[in-house]
């Protein structure tokens, strides 16, 4: 059985994610509660929402978009959409994350907008 393209970008990315140091990955699959993102991370302390979607012309919904933009907003810590065109940067600034003792900026290039 072929895997669709989206569980293989999931797998190359929590292939990537298992090499950083202090990152757990957590995979949410949930049926009945829509909105969450695909990765729950906590990265050196910090907690990174990650929402997986294959082409950077796919957007989060408004839900996921809404409730990344809390996460993130609130101060909890990073939400971030991943897709294969920001996939390098997106691991890199995990990476960051995972080595920082403080806070760190959000890349605008990363960052998301206030939802509508």
């Amino acid at each position: 059985m072929v895997a669709k393209p989206e569980t293989l970008l999931k797998n190359r990315v929590k292939e990537k994610l298992e090499r950083i140091p202090h990152c757990c990955i957590i995979k949410i699959q949930q049926i009945a509660i829509r909105g969450d993102p695909d990765l729950v991370l906590c990265v050196n302390g910090w907690s990174v929402w990650v929402e997986l979607k294959r082409t950077r012309k796919e957007k989060p919904d408004a839900l996921q978009h809404f409730k990344l933009w809390r996460h993130q907003e609130i101060g909890l810590g990073y939400s971030l959409v991943l897709h294969k065109d920001n996939m390098n940067e997106t691991i890199e600034f995990i990476t960051r994350i995972s080595q920082s003792e403080i806070k760190l900026e959000v890349p605008e290039c990363l960052r998301l907008p206030k939802p509508n």
